[in-house]
């Protein structure tokens, strides 16, 4: 009879051994590390790719007293629709935002569109309001589409005649 000493190692005594995805990871781990300080353009993606970077944007906005119905940012009268809107730059650097403004009828489905482009500089954390008039031959309400090229961002409104 043996004794329970000399059997050899039990269950409970045996060394663990990691999962093998955890050996893994580690190896893929450590290779990345390897590559990224030997290769400085390497690590210099690596940090911008696993640390938050600063987002750029351009807001875009109506502005102004609108009227009693709420309409703010526009108004219709003798013959053109009169727009303003603001740009707030958070680009990091002071550029020149393209701006595209387009009327139409509101109700008028098949009526030509009218159009004025534009470009205003804004500074980074600064403010530029654009006011443009647009000349139109149609009676009624128009709708009014504020667009910046460049970033696909844009505004509607619909703007009712006589307001100011």
């Amino acid at each position: 009879m043996t004794s329970p000493s000399t059997a050899g190692p039990t269950r409970a005594h045996r060394a663990r051994r990691p999962p093998p995805t955890l050996v893994v990871a580690a190896v893929v781990a450590v290779v990345v590390a390897l590559v990224g300080f030997l290769l400085p353009p390497v690590g210099r993606q690596l940090g911008l790719s696993l640390s938050r970077q600063p987002g750029t944007w351009t807001a875009l906005y109506f502005t102004g007293a609108g009227s009693s119905s709420g309409a703010a940012g526009c108004s219709v009268a003798a013959g053109e629709v009169t727009t303003r809107f603001t740009l707030v730059s958070h680009e990091g650097a002071a550029r020149e935002v393209d701006y595209r403004v387009v009327v139409r009828p509101a109700a008028d489905v098949g009526a030509a569109d009218v159009v004025r482009e534009g470009t205003r500089a804004v500074a980074s954390g600064k403010t530029a309001t654009v006011s443009t008039s647009v000349p139109t031959a149609s009676p009624g309400d128009q709708q009014v589409v504020v667009t910046l090229p460049d970033t696909g961002a844009q505004i509607t409104a619909r703007c009712q005649r006589g307001e100011s």
